[in-house]
Order: C-alpha cells, then sequence, then structure tokens
C-alpha cells in the first residue's frame, strides 16, 4: 500500500526485531514473510488512527503510523517469537458497540513448513451477547518465492437459532498455476464439494489467490498458457520478486525439473 520512509522505517525494526530474538531463518528469508507482516500491523495503525479515511499521506505516516507500528512491535504481548523461531502477532480489539458487550480477537501466525515453503494462520473470533458467534481460520501456504499456493478457509457461524460451518479449500492447478480451484463444503477436506474454477491471469496481484480478480470459467475450457500469454502475466506484475516467482512456477528461464 506504501512505499515511503515511515514504512521502510518500519520493515527495519521488525526485521531487526525478528533476526535478534532468533526467528527462523527461513521465514526471514521469505519475501512474503516481512511485507504481509507490516501489512498487518499497518492495516491495523491506520484503522485506529483513521478509521473513515485510511489512506493518509507520507508525514502522517511517519508522524502517526510509525509509532503505533513500533509500540506493538516492541510489546511481547502483541507481537513476539515462539520458542520454535515462528512469528506471533496478537491484535487487541478492534471495536466494541455502547454497550460493551462483543468481543473480536485476530491473532496471526507465521509458521516455517519444509523446503523453504512457509505459511501464514490468521484467526478471527467475534462474539456477541454470549451465543452469536462468528469464528473464521484462514491458512495460506507460500512457496520459497513467497507465492501463495493454497488457501484453506473454515466459518463457524452461529446463532440462537443455528450453527454451521463452512470449508473452503483454495489451490493452483499443477500445471496452469493461473487457474485457481476452489473447492466448498461442510466436511472439512477438499476432496468433495462443490468445485468451481477461476483463470487469474489478469490480476496484478497473481502471486495470491484471490477469485475476486480473475474470470470464473467451466473445467472444459482450463487449457495452457502460450509463451506469448506468460510473457504478458509476468509483464503485468508490479513487484520484481514476485515476477520472478510467476516465471518460476510457468517454467521460464530455468531448465526442466528446477520448479
Amino acid at each position: 500500500m506504501y512505499n515511503n520512509f515511515g514504512r521502510r522505517t518500519a520493515e527495519d525494526e521488525i526485521l531487526w526485531k525478528l533476526e535478534r530474538e532468533f526467528c527462523n531463518s527461513t521465514l526471514l528469508r521469505n519475501p512474503r514473510t516481512i511485507e504481509d507482516v507490516v501489512n498487518q500491523l499497518e492495516k491495523y495503525c491506520i484503522h485506529w488512527y483513521s478509521p473513515q479515511t485510511p489512506f493518509v499521506n507520507d508525514i502522517e505516516y511517519t508522524n502517526c503510523i510509525l509509532p503505533r507500528i513500533e509500540m506493538l512491535v516492541n510489546d511481547d504481548n502483541h507481537f513476539r517469537v515462539t520458542e520454535k523461531g515462528n512469528i506471533i502477532i496478537s491484535l487487541p480489539l478492534l471495536q466494541e458497540d455502547d454497550r460493551g458487550n462483543h468481543e473480536t480477537e485476530k491473532d496471526i501466525q507465521y509458521n516455517y513448513l519444509k523446503e523453504g515453503t512457509i505459511e501464514k494462520v490468521s484467526i478471527f473470533d467475534h462474539r456477541r451477547y454470549g451465543i452469536d458467534r462468528l469464528f473464521k481460520s484462514i491458512r495460506y501456504v507460500y512457496d520459497r518465492n513467497g507465492i501463495e499456493t493454497e488457501r484453506q478457509i473454515e466459518m463457524l457461524k452461529r446463532d440462537k437459532e443455528s450453527s454451521r460451518t463452512i470449508y473452503f479449500f483454495k489451490e493452483r492447478l499443477k500445471d496452469n498455476p493461473h487457474i485457481l480451484k476452489i473447492t466448498q463444503n461442510s466436511r472439512g477436506t477438499k476432496e468433495r464439494g462443490m468445485v468451481s474454477y477461476y483463470d487469474i491471469r489478469l490480476s496484478r496481484q497473481i502471486e495470491d489467490l484471490d477469485q475476486t480478480k480473475g474470470k470464473k470459467i467451466e473445467e472444459k475450457d482450463i487449457r495452457g498458457l502460450t509463451e506469448d500469454e506468460k510473457q504478458e502475466v509476468i509483464a503485468r506484475q508490479i513487484n520484481p520478486i514476485y515476477q520472478q516467482g510467476i516465471k518460476s512456477l510457468m517454467g521460464i528461464g530455468i531448465e526442466p525439473g528446477e520448479r
């Protein structure tokens, strides 16, 4: 969202704390980690500072947003490294109504998986009047280049009349990384359920599995990209690090078997 002195300072201070507290080196090397940590803290602090007009200028960021980010980073209750070297962010209550009778929590954890891959687990828990509840857990998996390869969502909605849990599984097709497959069901497994496909090649954030940036298609219409189409996808990307990651997924500039 931002690229200014305040943002760069926040990135440097977060990286320094993570290194000092022996964060897992794979997490630190992954291009997704620091960027995403700053995004989470930044979004929270901007909400507090300017909830109605969330976009602030460089001076406001440095003078108002950066100090709030620094406060969270230096408080182990909100930002810390575990004994295993993983990262935990715990964001306090964002809002409550005038009766003070609902509770909102958000916890985010970044974990090392294997072979350079990492995961982010985000948990949102909203309770109201003691029984109404919205629980949402999202697990994101990123490859060594910071490209999102899969996403799993669990959503529980409960009120006085009913309780329902829905699961969503999002993944890239192995040979067609521009195609997003979504499976929805109530069983917690991606083997069964309602399946839909989205072509996200036109997204400027193709590194993320976001179907709102794509076009829904039928399975029978899925096809691979030509070399020219692959180059068009690469040229559309803004972040050079993710651009290289997408190249790798598409097999551009690497030898067979290196992916």
